[in-house]
């Protein structure tokens, strides 16, 4: 199944489809840049990799695929499902609970 195009605030989403699942799966880091709208990839990996280290339940939620970066080689990166973007406890959640610093 091909990727749809995924764009929110200007920023692209990758995305995989995962079959055992039936549902697609949303690179967190890239969610993540276009809800706080960073500039750079880097600040959008650190603040992921805060949120991680701060809220252990977001690493049980994720799983890890090889998504195509913008350099164009695949990289493995950690995905979530829609639910698990916005339960109280996702990325997301948290996003809106505590601002990320």
């Amino acid at each position: 199944m091909t990727a749809p195009k995924n764009i929110f605030n200007g920023k692209p989403i990758r995305a995989a489809y995962s079959a055992s699942s039936a549902e697609w799966l949303y690179a967190a880091i890239d969610v993540l840049s276009a809800l706080t709208e960073q500039a750079s990839y880097n600040q959008a990996r650190k603040n992921w990799s805060t949120l991680k280290a701060r809220h252990s339940q977001l690493t049980s939620n994720c799983s890890q695929l090889k998504l195509i970066a913008a350099d164009g080689k695949g990289y493995m990166t950690d995905v979530l499902n829609l639910s698990g973007f916005y339960s109280p406890t996702s990325c997301v959640g948290l996003l809106i609970a505590n601002a990320v610093s």
